[in-house]
C-alpha cells in the first residue's frame, strides 16, 4: 500500500503559497499519495492548479447539516462542488476551541461519506490521559463515532497525540507502533500518524508497522521542506 501524506495548513497560507507549493509538488515525483487540505478560500485555486497532477484536494472541516441559515458554515455539497476529495474531521483543535463533541463529529462523518468524500478522522490523547495510562480507553471512545457505519472504505484515522502537535515533541516509535496497532484492532482502516512530522523524521515514522502515512502541519507550509518530506516518506 502506498503511504498517504496529508497536509493540514490549518488557518495559514496564501494564494502565493498555494502556487509555490503546487509548483514544487507538480515538478517532483513521489512514491506516496499527497493531499493538500487548505483553508476554504484556496480550495478552488488548488483544484484548478492540480487538475493535471495526481494531487488530492481536501478541506479541514464541514458542517453536519446539508444547508440552511447557518451563517459562516460550509456544507459537504459545497466541498464536493469545488472538487474536494477528502475532509479532515474531529481534529483536536476543533474539539478544544470549537467545542466539537463526538456526537457532532459522528454527524459530520455521516454527511461527508454520503456526499462521496473521503474522511480522515482525527483521534488523540492529551498528556493527562497518557500519564494516567488511560490513552487507549480515550481513543476507543473517540473511535466509537464510527459505530454503526457498514462501509468504512473511505475512512482513514489520523492518530495525533495532542501533546505532540506543534510542540516539536514526537511520540517514540514504540508508542506510535503500539497505538496504531491498537487502533487497527478496533477498526481495520488505514491509520496515519500526526504530530511534529518533519522531513527529518518522516522516514522512520512511516517505517513503523501499521503506519499508513502521515498528517503534516507546519512542515507542509514550507515548499522545500514539504517536498523533501514527501520524497522521504516514499
Amino acid at each position: 500500500m502506498r503511504k498517504h501524506v496529508v497536509a493540514n495548513w490549518k488557518m495559514n497560507g496564501s494564494s502565493l503559497l498555494v502556487d509555490q507549493i503546487v509548483d514544487r509538488l507538480s515538478s517532483s515525483s513521489f512514491d506516496v499519495d499527497v493531499t493538500l487540505c487548505v483553508p476554504f478560500p484556496y480550495l478552488v485555486q488548488v483544484r484548478s492548479r492540480v487538475a493535471d497532477h495526481p494531487i488530492g484536494v481536501g478541506a479541514q472541516d464541514c458542517d453536519e447539516r446539508e444547508s440552511g441559515a447557518y451563517t459562516g458554515q460550509v456544507s459537504v455539497a459545497m466541498l464536493d462542488e469545488v472538487g474536494c476529495d477528502l475532509v479532515i474531521l474531529g481534529h483536536s483543535e476543533r474539539r478544544e476551541y470549537f467545542a466539537e463533541t463526538n456526537i457532532i463529529v459522528s454527524r459530520k462523518i455521516k454527511v461527508a461519506l454520503a456526499a462521496g468524500l473521503r474522511v480522515v478522522l482525527c483521534v488523540g490523547e492529551a498528556l493527562k490521559q497518557r500519564d494516567e495510562g488511560s490513552e487507549k480507553a480515550f481513543i476507543a471512545e473517540q473511535l466509537s463515532v464510527l459505530n454503526g457505519l457498514t462501509d468504512l472504505s473511505c475512512v482513514s484515522i489520523a492518530y495525533e497525540p495532542i501533546w505532540a502537535i506543534g510542540t516539536g515533541r514526537t511520540a517514540e516509535l514504540s508508542q506510535i507502533a503500539e497505538m496504531h496497532g491498537f487502533i487497527k484492532s478496533v477498526v481495520n482502516v488505514p491509520v496515519l500518524y500526526g504530530g511534529s512530522v518533519k522531513s527529518s523524521n518522516v522516514a522512520s515514522i512511516v517505517s513503523v508497522q501499521d503506519v499508513d502515512g502521515v498528517l503534516v502541519g507546519g512542515a507542509s507550509l514550507v515548499p522545500e521542506e514539504f517536498v523533501n518530506l514527501c520524497r522521504n516518506a516514499g
